[in-house]
């Protein structure tokens, strides 16, 4: 017998600022026979060129703005124009897209939506929106890098009067448009991100290319811990997994956590750099990713090493246990083999021994060995890890940064 089921048909109309009408969109809201209403929402009416010219004359502040960018987004994935925008069609879009990013909360599924498509447009055309350029005056100091790796050199520099990192990619004829684009995707995402315990995004330079960030004078968390042997080492670890919570409550993975891409500011606290990059090595040659990956393969998860996909949550994971071990010993993992049996050994299941150092007691020996479980899907959330180092007496008292 056919199931009767009332069919109550309604529709939605957005008004702009200035009284014009935007797309109608038909929302067919259904009873079933239990009674619960479901709601179906039919595809936009008009095309996405419209409905970008529509949201130009929108108050950011109606409710309507936000479901009708959300459309623009929804029929964007099908039609693809806004990616075909040139020139000031193109600088407006993504100044737009950046300026609304500012107002629309953080925890809504726009703000995503409207992140990932300036991310991809932006990095399909090697632009960036405005406000991302820094104003004033920049310079290096020195005549040398202060630190370097297969890809970027970062600079130690004076901005306003202040010292600031400058990290710059290395680039060359053959692979300058695919760094810059893929160092864009990096300064797209960095600006969103808000954190005590993630290196603060100041802007970005072109000609040269260079990305502007907070001066870290307490160095690498490997460094700290060495220099400072009296280090309040769990509170560090606190630090860097309250960051890591932060960018998967974000929606966003780090992608090559390790001790190095960890820096210390001048009160002690650790603070999360460089993440996602992993991206960024996958778009050079394939000198250059043997040299990144042989580094960073000491932090990998088995299932990195296998397919090379390293933004997800579960890799993140695998590495902070990784790096539970590097902030008590100040080593890096295996360090006592070289990168090619280290990796074998990864991805047979073997991890490095329990340190025998004070403070790294049985409960840290616990989380440890579950971040480093081989199966992804059986390691723990962040949010957890974050919940029992909260819990964790301090093992060291913090002597703070030598003087």
């Amino acid at each position: 017998m056919r199931r009767p089921h009332f069919l109550v048909a309604c529709q939605v109309t957005f008004i702009a600022v200035s009284g014009t009408r935007s797309p109608s969109l038909a929302l067919n809201a259904h009873c079933d026979c239990a009674g619960r209403r479901t709601l179906e929402v039919e595809p936009p009416v008009m095309s996405t060129s419209k409905v970008l010219q529509h949201l130009y004359s929108f108050n950011t502040s109606s409710p309507d703005f936000l479901r009708c960018l959300h459309y623009l987004f929804r029929n964007d994935d099908e039609e693809q124009y806004l990616t075909t925008l040139q020139g000031s069609e193109l600088t407006r879009l993504v100044d737009f897209l950046d300026e609304i990013l500012d107002v629309i909360p953080s925890t809504d599924d726009v703000f995503r939506q409207c992140l990932y498509k300036l991310r991809t447009i932006c990095g399909d055309h090697a632009i960036l929106p405005s406000s991302y350029t820094i104003s004033g005056d920049l310079s290096r100091v020195g005549d040398d890098a202060v630190s370097g790796g297969g890809f970027s050199d970062v600079w130690k520099g004076i901005h306003n009067g202040s010292k600031v990192c400058i990290k710059v990619p290395r680039v060359n004829v053959q692979n300058r448009e695919a760094v810059e684009k893929t160092f864009i995707k990096e300064a797209i995402t960095w600006k969103r991100l808000e954190h005590p315990n993630v290196v603060a995004f100041i802007g970005v330079t072109r000609n040269p290319f260079q990305i502007v960030s907070d001066w870290m004078p307490n160095g690498t968390l490997g460094e700290y811990v060495n220099e400072n042997p009296g280090a309040d080492r769990v509170g560090l670890l606190l630090d860097v997994a309250e960051g890591l919570n932060y960018l998967h409550a974000s929606h966003t993975t780090h992608g090559d956590l390790k001790g190095p891409n960890i820096l210390i500011d001048s009160t002690g606290r650790a603070c999360l750099a460089d993440f996602g990059l992993a991206s960024v090595v996958r778009g050079l040659t394939s000198v250059l990713v043997t040299e990144v990956q042989g580094y960073s393969g000491r932090w990998a998860a088995p299932e990195v090493l296998g397919s090379g996909d390293r933004n997800t949550r579960e890799a993140d994971v695998f590495a902070f246990g990784m790096v539970m071990v590097e902030v008590f010993t100040g080593k890096s993992p295996f360090s006592e083999f070289s990168t090619m049996v280290t990796v074998s050994k990864i991805m047979g299941g073997e991890r490095p021994n329990r340190p025998r150092k004070p403070g790294f007691t049985d409960s840290v020996w616990e989380v440890t060995l579950a971040c480093w479980q081989q199966v992804p899907a059986c390691r723990p959330a962040m949010a957890e890890v974050v919940g029992v180092l909260r819990e964790w007496p301090v093992h060291f008292l913090s002597t703070g940064p030598s003087p």
